[in-house]
């Protein structure tokens, strides 16, 4: 699945990610922020972007070890799948964003 259009918040860019980063970690948090189950494969996930899959596994290895998305058993089919880490995004949402 191709996305049209993602939205890319500004404190988005403040937690430790970069480039790309930010954008898989926007594709992830646009599916499970709504309720939905993530279980897109990294080829899809670097389709939808326009990258690599080498470069989608990283990023994704990165953002497990920095507690930016978290990995959980979809009970519906035993299947792991990505869900962004509330947690770890509270106090970053919090930052003042005014010019």
């Amino acid at each position: 699945m191709i996305k049209e259009a993602l939205d890319v918040w500004m404190w988005m860019f403040n937690i430790g990610l970069s480039g790309n980063e930010v954008l898989i970690y926007a594709y992830i948090y646009d599916c499970s922020s709504r309720g939905r189950v993530f279980k897109h494969s990294y080829q899809e996930i670097a389709d939808s972007i326009g990258s690599s899959e080498q470069t989608v596994r990283r990023a994704i290895d990165k953002m497990l070890k920095l507690g930016a998305i978290k990995t959980c058993i979809n009970p519906k089919d035993g299947q792991r799948v990505f869900v962004h880490s509330s947690d770890y995004i509270k106090d970053v949402k919090k930052t003042d964003y005014t010019l």
